[in-house]
């Protein structure tokens, strides 16, 4: 599935882009309106999302190692459990998301806003976090 077929799919008002293998093709969905996609348990490794909008979108159980996903919305985003390892997120904005017991080994933090987000049990260790924001965040069992 490449950019134009998800564009389409999305057009049609299909949100759902759950349990799909969208990692093969180096898929640029980069600065796209991603509002309330639902991509749980996809495989999403490499995909560029920088700059998307993915308000609301759920990636519960996802597997997003290696995207670049820098200065991306995931505002009230659901990562439970969603695989961030190495990733990009330079300047990414996750306000109120839930990133509860998310892998966020090595990944890229540094201006990150996690204000009010649920960071419960996550790992970041390894991680850049200059000039993240954690305020209001839930912090509890996080690893650092």
């Amino acid at each position: 599935m490449n950019r134009q077929d998800i564009f389409e799919r999305l057009e049609s008002g299909n949100l759902d882009l759950s349990n799909m293998d969208l990692s093969e093709d180096e898929l640029d969905l980069s600065h796209l309106d991603l509002k309330g996609v639902n991509f749980t348990k996809s495989n999403l490794t490499g995909t560029n999302l920088r700059g998307s909008d993915l308000v609301g979108a759920n990636f519960t159980g996802a597997k997003l190692g290696f995207i670049n996903a820098a200065n991306a919305y995931f505002t009230n985003a659901n990562l439970i459990g969603a695989d961030l390892h190495t990733a990009d997120l330079k300047g990414a904005d996750f306000t109120d998301a839930d990133l509860i017991r998310a892998n966020l080994i090595c990944a890229t933090l540094e201006g990150v806003n996690f204000k009010n987000a649920n960071l419960e049990g996550a790992i970041l260790k390894y991680t850049n976090l200059n000039g993240a924001n954690f305020t209001g965040a839930n912090l509890t069992d996080t690893q650092f």
